[in-house]
């Protein structure tokens, strides 16, 4: 999933991070099926077609590797400028914290 939302040409690459959270306790519908919902998070600026190109690009590509039956789901939601902050010095940070560790072992 990652390189396909690189290929969508609409990020940097090392501005893409993917996590995923499994819950142990989820109904969908009246059903258990088993289920995989993608968010998107991206910072606003992108226009509909963008965001809907990117959703399919998602789940197609999610549909080609995952086997069936299960519910997939992607959503886009846009995240304001002005309201989202990120420390650009966390890589900096974390290699000053961890690597005299590493040294060490």
């Amino acid at each position: 999933m990652h390189s396909s939302v690189f290929a969508s040409g609409l990020f940097e690459e090392a501005s893409i991070n993917s996590r995923a959270i499994e819950f142990a306790y989820y109904q969908t519908g009246l059903s258990d099926t088993s289920f995989i919902h993608i968010t998107l998070k991206i910072l606003q600026g992108r226009n509909h077609q963008q965001k809907k190109d990117l959703t399919k690009l998602v789940l197609d590509k999610i549909s080609e590797i995952i086997a069936r039956p299960l519910s997939l789901s992607v959503e886009v939601m846009d995240v304001e400028k002005v309201s989202y902050k990120k420390n650009s010095d966390s890589v900096r940070l974390f290699k000053k914290a961890v690597e005299p560790r590493l040294r060490l072992s």
